[in-house]
């Protein structure tokens, strides 16, 4: 598989931006001119997904409370995807003490399993199905092609395997293969260090 990838790797490389701060991601061919906006998928399923975690966390907080959390995790969330971004793609970066164990728990992760990234923090969209996503991660796993999704939450969510099986969708639909060629997996890593 990995041989009949090789010649997707140009394609991949232009047709993957890296940009992930849009809330409604475009597809475009190569410029960002006359883009077709898509909704992430994200957003998708956690307006049409129960979620019964969530129903019951919200009746137990106030709307400041919740607010206030949200902004605190996504913040958490946006450093540790940093931390594991640098450690996939093997650079340098200096981890704060409050991180030390999940990046420590991501590390063993990686030790255990080969992991060969070919594009982290991209953006993909499915056309066929009109959604857009942001995966953390394409590339082997242990000899195998994979999306991987990094969540940090100690809750597992209702959503993420939906989730990433839309990601992986959405690039077998880019690089025109069949959805069995490429698996997908969640990496889970609590804040109490467990995986």
């Amino acid at each position: 598989m990995w041989e009949q990838l090789d010649k997707y790797k140009d394609y991949i490389t232009s047709h993957f931006p890296n940009e992930k701060d849009d809330e409604l991601l475009g597809r475009w061919d190569g410029t960002k001119e006359q883009p077709f906006i898509y909704p992430h998928v994200t957003s998708i399923l956690e307006k049409t997904i129960h979620q019964p975690g969530l129903v019951n966390y919200w009746k137990k907080n106030t709307v400041n409370a919740i607010k206030k959390r949200g902004e605190e995790t996504s913040d958490i969330g946006k450093q540790l995807h940093k931390i594991f971004d640098a450690n996939v793609n093997g650079y340098g970066i200096e981890v704060p003490p409050e991180f030390a164990e999940h990046n420590r728990v991501f590390r063993e992760w990686m030790l255990k399993h080969s992991v060969t990234p070919i594009k982290t923090e991209f953006k993909v969209v499915s056309e066929k199905y009109g959604f857009s996503g942001s995966p953390d991660f394409f590339g082997e796993v242990d000899g195998e092609l994979e999306v991987v999704d990094w969540k940090t939450g100690n809750i597992f969510g209702d959503i993420w395997g939906d989730q990433v099986a839309a990601y992986q969708m959405a690039i077998c639909e880019m690089l025109q293969v069949p959805l069995d060629s490429i698996g997908f997996r969640i990496l889970q890593v609590k804040s109490d260090g467990g995986e």
